[in-house]
């Protein structure tokens, strides 16, 4: 859980790191996902985010929504 936040607010301060994210099979919970979403929301060259055998639930949606 820590690391998710971790991540998620590394990409809130460095908004140009990443065009790409991709998580795989990472076996973090809803919150741990949406964590690292709700950075993610903050990555203006952000192109693709791909989600592969990832479960998420309301957390997560709700994050994703923000995204795009």
């Amino acid at each position: 859980a820590v690391a998710c936040r971790a991540l998620g607010e590394g990409l809130k301060n460095e908004p140009k790191i990443l065009h790409t994210l991709f998580i795989e099979n990472c076996n973090i919970t809803d919150s741990e996902l949406a964590d690292i979403l709700n950075g993610a929301t903050h990555l203006r060259q952000l192109d693709s985010l791909t989600l592969k055998k990832t479960d998420f639930g309301s957390k997560s949606i709700i994050e994703l929504e923000n995204i795009f």
